[in-house]
This record gives structure tokens, sequence and C-alpha cells, in this order.
């Protein structure tokens, strides 16, 4: 990276950035003048009142709306699922 900065590579590259966080590491992997585009937010905020729903001990309904990116860390929730029984038939794995 060093090098590569050095021989100005990155001139007439512009960087995507999901947030401010990650146009913080590209600034300090290229420099700080790197051009970077962020991305826009396309998600609105979630209510602060969501309606109630039927729930029952044991069970969970899960929905994973995100890129599938070490950062987001799914491989430590799936881990995690992976060793709680199954809700339909008790086992150790659902069939």
């Amino acid at each position: 990276m060093h090098m590569a900065r050095m021989l100005s590579l990155w001139r007439g590259v512009t960087w995507r950035a999901s947030d401010a966080e990650e146009a913080a590491h590209i600034r300090q992997a290229t420099g700080p003048d790197a051009a970077i585009a962020m991305a826009p937010v396309i998600v609105p905020a979630a209510d602060p009142h969501p309606a109630a729903h039927d729930k029952r001990a044991g069970f969970a309904r899960l929905a994973y709306v995100s890129r599938v990116t070490p950062k987001k860390n799914l491989h430590f929730l799936l881990e995690r699922l992976r060793d709680r029984p199954c809700p339909c038939t008790g086992h150790r794995r659902c069939s």
C-alpha cells in the first residue's frame, strides 16, 4: 500500500464507502486526498414503535438484511444458532 501511494497508483480512482468509518479506513490506507463516494442510506430508520408480534418461548424469527461481509459478523451469529436445538424437532440440527 505504501508503494502504491508513493507511485500515485490511486490517481483517478474513486473509492466506495458504506459509512464514515469505512471512508476513514480508505483514507488511512490510500492518503487524505482519496476520492470517496459514500453510499446513500436506502433503508429508512426503524419505526421506534413497532407493532406487537406474537411471541413463543424458545422460538426466534430472524431476518438478515445486509451485505455478507466479515464486518457484519454474520459468522458469529450462525455459530451461536448452530448450538441451539431445532425448534421444529428439538434435535441439534434441523432436517
